[in-house]
């Protein structure tokens, strides 16, 4: 379902040029300062703190709604380019698919003096299937292009879109991560007798409401708005910026009406696209019965049709028509073995029905850096389906789309946020649970050879639970052998090793924990400098990046890690014969709210016992702990570097 969502979302940062009274009344109604010409020359840069790559001149949005199901969108964007790091607004990339279709797409290039060079011409335009992966899909992306080599210039796009299935309206971000933006402007037009709801993001947008006959609307502008800097270890760029989000109340999609005036009645509208496509033959419900013979209880049965789900079929996006949001019929996963993600939680459903267990089907929003889901903002930005099933207890959720996943994890990417639960009475919130620090953990044990001349070789057992497994197991689930290999070696943090030995049959396996056994030989592991070695404790670890200081006061939480985890190294290392130890680090304990690290050495004869422990409890922090986030990293990353120092006692 993603691949549909994410379509909407290519059409958020447009573009269009001004062109004449004519274009002037359809794409808008602008102030009768702006000139239908952009001379690059009337930009003052020495006016800027920084001198900009790129100034953008002009960003217009209409949205023209004709009734629930159909609307037109205009759109319109002016670019002043002054050198290459700003070449790329020259590029745009719009999506479409059988529900939404692109008319007068144009556009041009002026020189400095505001005089056409180049006119947007098929050219300067590729078509291309909006693919990724195994996917069976309707949507195709157009991509202009438009440069020049001489700088400055100004490029100027415009194009319209007409939407038959008009539930998700643009999102207007009038603001760019390099480029100050001269003037914005987002306008929606409705009948008088349809509602329409939005949200603003930021208090930097004029808003006027407009009248005219049978014909209302909203207009919001912005204007000389600098380039917007994302903060640091915070959200998303888009839900940092300013913005306007929109949303019809009715809306129609092939034919079927819905309503997303609350979330109740927008699960009844994904309830009724699911109508008579939720019931197993008759055949297929008898064999889900076999499949759970003999189980002991509800949870065990449903563990059973579960793995039979993970066996049996495997993910293939299809977002062809309506796909993009109804599920196909069970028969359909039946037949060919494959779904999306709302085909196999419909056919994992009809399954569960079949042996007398109730589930609902959830959308959700899926990403570790998805934006939350407005509560008070009902709309149908979601891009994945999971299936909840209730049980005596707790609630288990069902990840239908990955075929190695233990039973019952709930993955970081949907974990702990809100998502809509469809039951026969309606949509309803529910929130994911969220997963403590102890149930992530990454526990490394090493043993650690060190010879007189500063060579080692090092035997490592790595276990990882939780999020941790999840993530190393969907890094190497359906790799190659080199692959995987390739990886590893990424993933240690030694200036020098050759691996020798490794074994991978755990991510193949369908367990919640993940061992990965590793053998090393590390030559210089240990630096000399004449009868000493300098001997680093930490061996696979070492935090070594801290944010950067931040020069305006925060505004935006603090997202340091998907996730709350606990990391704990033990490292065993046998020192040479004849060398003593002449300098051990002190012991570290550093504390906060949000976080502990605790690092220290123990000698027992010839034999150093290093053990490090980290434990990050939130994963989100207030705007005021960064500093002490970053103090924190700061200290860890001086603890990381630890050494001991060894003498040979021979010379």
């Amino acid at each position: 379902m993603s691949y549909r969502f994410l379509l909407g979302l290519l059409s958020v940062f447009v573009a269009l040029g001004v062109g004449g009274q004519a274009q002037a009344q359809k794409y808008g109604t602008l102030p009768d300062s702006l000139p239908d010409r952009y001379a690059a020359t009337s930009i003052d840069r020495s006016a800027y703190e920084e001198a900009p790559s790129a100034v953008v001149r002009l960003e217009a949005i209409r949205l023209e709604v004709h009734g629930p199901e159909e609307a037109t969108m205009y759109a319109r964007k002016v670019v002043t380019v002054f050198g290459k790091e700003g070449r790329h607004y020259g590029r745009l990339r719009l999506g479409y698919d059988s529900f939404v279709d692109i008319e007068d797409l144009g556009g041009r290039i002026l020189d400095a003096d505001g005089e056409t060079i180049k006119e947007l011409d098929d050219e300067y335009v590729s078509d291309r299937s909006s693919t990724g992966g195994s996917l069976y899909t309707d949507a195709r992306v157009k991509t202009a292009k438009l440069f020049a080599d001489t700088y400055p210039y100004t490029v100027e796009y415009r194009y319209e879109k007409d939407l038959t299935a008009p539930m998700r309206w643009p999102t207007w971000v009038p603001a760019f991560k390099e480029a100050p933006l001269e003037f914005g402007q987002f306008e929606v037009s409705t009948p008088t007798d349809y509602a329409v709801r939005h949200q603003v993001r930021g208090d930097s947008l004029n808003r006027t409401p407009m009248q005219n006959g049978d014909r209302q609307g909203t207009r919001w502008r912005v204007t000389d708005r600098p380039a917007h800097d994302r903060e640091p270890m915070g959200p998303s760029w888009a839900e940092q910026a300013p913005g306007v989000r929109a949303a019809p109340t009715t809306f129609e999609t092939a034919g079927i009406r819905g309503d997303m005036s609350s979330w109740s009645a927008l699960g009844t509208w994904y309830r009724r696209l699911k109508n008579g496509r939720d019931e197993l033959s008759p055949s297929a419900a008898e064999r889900m019965r076999r499949i759970v013979e003999g189980a002991s209880t509800r949870r065990d049965s449903v563990r059973r049709l579960y793995r039979h789900l993970q066996k049996e079929t495997r993910y293939v996006s299809v977002q062809l028509g309506i796909g993009g949001w109804q599920p196909f019929p069970t028969s359909y996963v039946q037949e060919r073995g494959y779904g999306d993600c709302k085909a196999l939680s419909n056919y994992m459903e009809a399954s569960l029905k079949a042996i007398g267990v109730r589930s609902h089907p959830v959308l959700i929003n899926r990403g570790v850096n998805a934006p939350p889901v407005p509560r008070e903002f009902p709309n149908a930005r979601f891009n994945h389906v999971v299936l909840a099933v209730p049980m005596a207890q707790d609630t288990l959720w069902l990840e239908n789309t990955d075929t190695t996943a233990p039973f019952g994890h709930v993955a970081a990417d949907i974990e702990d946020r809100h998502g809509l639960m469809v039951t026969s009475e309606g949509g309803v919130l529910e929130q994911t649970p969220a997963s403590e620090p102890t149930a992530n953990r990454q526990m490394r044990r090493a043993t650690v050879e060190l010879t007189p001349d500063g060579d080692a070789t090092a035997s490592v057992q790595t276990t990882y639970t939780g999020n941790q497994q999840d993530r190393i197991r969907r890094r190497l689930v359906d790799r190659t052998p080199r692959e995987r290999t390739k990886w590893l070696r990424r993933l240690i943090d030694v200036a020098s090793f050759d691996l020798k030995n490794t074994d991978f049959s755990d991510v193949d396996a369908y367990q919640d924990t993940v061992h990965l056994p590793v053998e090393l030989e590390l030559p210089q592991y240990a630096s000399q400098t004449g009868s000493r070695l300098f001997l680093p404790l930490n061996l696979m670890q070492r935090q070594t990046h801290v944010p950067s200081e931040m020069e305006e006061p925060r505004t935006q939480t603090v997202h340091p890690f998907p996730y709350p985890f606990v990391d704990v190294d033990s490292i065993r290392y046998e020192l040479p014969t004849g060398y003593e130890v002449e300098a051990v680090p002190d012991p570290v304990t550093i504390t906060e709210s949000f976080a502990s690290y605790e690092a220290v050495v123990e000698r027992r004869g010839d034999v150093l016992l290093y053990r490090r422990r980290i434990e990050w409890r939130e994963k989100t922090l207030p705007p005021d702990q960064y500093e002490a986030y970053r103090e924190l990293l700061r200290d860890v990353v001086k603890a990381d570097q630890a050494q001991v120092v060894l003498v040979d006692e021979e010379t």
